[in-house]
């Protein structure tokens, strides 16, 4: 397992809003991951897992969407909604995370609550940057 704590100025950055400035939705401080874990398997990424601050229970896993190219589940918090947790079946290559970020952002369109709308897409904005910041590391083919 490899944990990364996250720049808070690029996390701030990459934050996502909704509505215009007068009706202006974000995340609360506390729904932003301060570090992310990623477990590699063969070289490839198996899990990971954000941590906030003040620490959170996760609920049962739940997949992201019906596809199996991979297979994606996600664990929320309950009662905050907060992505915890992201598995892959079969695991992923580092670069693979980017197309992981394009479906989180699609089905966050069609999540009603805010809270996990939100937390979906942060999620969305994080993983091509973990991306950029574990490309380095050896994978396998």
């Amino acid at each position: 397992m490899t944990t990364h704590i996250l720049d808070p100025n690029r996390v701030n950055e990459l934050e996502p809003s909704e509505g215009d400035e007068r009706n202006k939705v974000m995340l609360s401080p506390f729904a932003i991951p301060r570090s992310v874990s990623v477990d590699f398997d063969g070289g490839r990424v198996s899990a990971i897992r954000f941590q906030y601050s003040g620490g959170e229970q996760g609920q049962g896993p739940e997949p992201l969407d019906a596809r199996n190219d991979p297979e994606v589940v996600v664990r929320i918090s309950m009662p905050t909604e907060k992505v915890l947790e992201l598995t892959f079946s079969p695991p992923v290559r580092i670069l693979d995370l980017t197309g992981v970020a394009e479906r989180l952002e699609t089905c966050a369109a069609r999540i009603l609550s805010k809270a996990k709308r939100l937390s979906y897409r942060m999620t969305a904005s994080i993983l091509p940057e973990l991306a950029r910041l574990t490309g380095d590391l050896p994978e396998t083919a």
